[in-house]
């Protein structure tokens, strides 16, 4: 049944590619994460313009599932290639937990410029919130915290460790869904 998710998550995610897209792997000792971005919207002559990405992640924690679907804005703050900021809506599907949370994160990326010997390299943070209005069946709230550093190894491929800590409250008690370190890896095409 579990390999059954990940084939029809990944053939969902392989669909969806027909622009600029990331496709990513994460792993600790207890959970695996499969995460996907794709944005639709990529114009030819534009160098900074507001991107469009449809980004959806599966997670399997400690016996548990976790899907992600959502819709992000993102653009560099005033077209600026260090900072950029992103906002955007999910949707979060888990055991008794529906939830609408918006969003938003922040990235800040030292660019591999000619000539350098330096890779690019990123730190990124992003908070996720839905409070009651937004969590349906089970679930009166639901929280996200995250944060990544990044670096990209060779062009268009990216080694990232990170933290993250969900946190789900249901109307008799609360839940830590997950609270953990990862590592993995990303590519971009």
């Amino acid at each position: 049944m579990y390999l059954n998710k990940l084939i029809i998550f990944f053939l969902l995610s392989i669909s969806l590619i027909h622009s600029e897209s990331i496709i990513g792997i994460n792993i600790n000792q207890k959970d695996i994460e499969l995460t996907t971005a794709v944005e639709f919207n990529k114009p030819k002559k534009k160098k900074y313009y507001t991107k469009y990405l449809v980004d959806t992640y599966y997670m399997h924690s400690n016996g548990k599932n976790l899907v992600s679907i959502g819709v992000t804005g993102n653009n560099s703050f005033y077209s600026s290639r260090v900072v950029s900021f992103g906002f955007g809506m999910k949707s979060i599907f888990a055991e008794n937990t529906l939830a609408l949370p918006f969003y938003g994160k922040a990235v800040i990326s030292v660019p591999h410029s000619n000539g350098s010997i330096f890779p690019t390299i990123s730190l990124s943070g992003m908070l996720a919130y839905a409070p009651a209005i937004l969590s349906m069946i089970d679930s009166i709230e639901y929280k996200e915290v995250r944060g990544e550093a990044d670096i990209e190894i060779i062009p268009k491929i990216h080694l990232f460790t990170g933290y993250r800590k969900i946190d789900i409250r249901y109307k008799t008690f609360d839940r830590v869904f997950n609270d953990s370190v990862y590592a993995g890896m990303k590519f971009n095409f």
